[in-house]
């Protein structure tokens, strides 16, 4: 009895990979609770897309660089590096 009780203890399928399995279970819980608040803020972002106006086009503006019409768009572009210092 207390060999039985030994290798189900001590054999690398007994105690241990009980042990990690426990493990492993409270990871799976955590990343399936992160993935739950994850679904539900985008939800919320898709309700609001969809009934909001200035949502829409301020994603619009940001994501897409759209522009409303008659709109002027000024850009500003840095120099690159090798002409500054050519110029010196």
């Amino acid at each position: 009895m207390s060999v039985l009780a030994g290798t189900m203890f001590f054999n690398e399928d007994g105690l241990p990979l009980y042990f990690q399995m426990r493990e492993n279970r409270q990871q799976v819980v955590e990343q399936i609770q992160q993935l739950e608040y994850l679904n539900i803020s985008m939800q919320e972002d898709i309700t609001r897309i969809q009934s909001d106006p200035q949502r829409l086009e301020e994603l619009a503006r940001n994501r897409l660089g759209m522009v409303r019409q008659g709109e002027k768009v000024y850009q500003f572009v840095e120099p690159a590096p090798s002409s500054i210092t050519a110029k010196r």
